[in-house]
């Protein structure tokens, strides 16, 4: 299992999600997944990404189960992205979407203030 924080972003939007990989190492592992139901289709090449929004107490498999824009449209790119994602980049829904072109500053960064150091 591999976890990483992403800084969600959308209009007027801040929050920060939790994503974990469900990769097995052990057949123990895969035995518990695959009872579940969370067995990989070769195929298909699926793989299942756990999302939790820290300012929300729930967790999801599918990105179609959140009531919102914001959480879906993270949860989507980040299952679709993960390879070149890593912990504490910014998910911009707005971009996703094909509303912007450009992901939003992150929020830990300093703003441009127009002075050279």
């Amino acid at each position: 299992m591999e976890t990483k924080v992403f800084e969600i972003r959308d209009t007027d939007h801040f929050g920060v999600g939790l994503a974990i990989r469900l990769d097995t190492e052990t057949e123990a592992e895969r035995w518990l997944f695959a009872r579940l139901g969370y067995g990989k289709d070769p195929l298909l090449q699926e793989q299942y990404i756990l999302m939790t929004f820290m300012n929300k107490p729930e967790i999801q498999f599918d990105p179609f189960r959140w009531g919102d824009r914001t959480r879906k449209g993270a949860h989507q790119y980040v299952i679709r992205h993960w390879e070149e994602l890593e912990s504490g980049d910014v998910v911009d829904v707005r971009v996703h979407l094909g509303e912007a072109n450009e992901p939003a500053q992150s929020e830990r960064l300093p703003a441009d203030l127009g002075v050279e150091l």
